[in-house]
């Protein structure tokens, strides 16, 4: 056996340890939560399980939209939290990094569309829905559906404005086609 596969088996197993090692840790940590719910009243512990299912739940929810929808995610002024990869993509761009902090507004390439969504949210209408168009980094123009919720706490204070872009850029070149005759 040469030095290189030497180097390599001991990584493999070096990995494999390491899985092992943190399965052995989560089977550990999953036997101490199932003990603290033990010890949980009845009704406490419905409230745990109905609430991890929900998380569950979120969880599902966010990973198909994630794969589906290009979704961003906006703080109360208007300033990007969180963009997907598809969103990221929609923008040719190659990091969430690139466009965090930036006001959603600059990634519209009409204003007009941008300030109807957030002044629609920030009157209290609670939903936006219309269309947009984005300029990618390259030039590239995408057209697409929003849907656009600010979501609010308890007491009904705005917390975050989320919005998902459906891509209708060739059904808008399809449609102009049979619009031209």
């Amino acid at each position: 056996m040469q030095a290189g596969q030497i180097r390599k088996a001991v990584w493999v197993l070096a990995q494999e340890s390491v899985t092992i090692s943190l399965l052995r840790f989560a089977a550990r940590m999953s036997d101490s939560f199932d003990r603290i719910l033990e010890r949980l009243s009845p009704e406490d512990r419905e409230t745990v399980e109905r609430k991890l299912e929900s998380v569950e739940r979120l969880e599902i929810i966010i990973r198909a939209m994630d794969e589906a929808h290009a979704i961003v995610l906006a703080d109360f002024e208007g300033r990007i939290t969180y963009a997907n990869q598809a969103s990221l993509d929609m923008w040719g761009l190659n990091s969430g990094k690139e466009v965090l902090g930036t006001p959603i507004d600059e990634m519209w390439q009409d204003d007009a569309q941008a300030d109807k969504l957030i002044d629609t949210l920030s009157a209290g209408e609670g939903r936006y829905e219309g269309e947009a168009s984005f300029t990618a980094k390259d030039g590239t123009t995408t057209d697409v559906l929003v849907s656009a919720n600010m979501v609010a706490d308890e007491e009904g204070r705005p917390q975050v404005l989320i919005a998902s872009f459906i891509d209708i850029t060739e059904q808008k070149k399809i449609a102009s086609i049979f619009t031209a005759f």
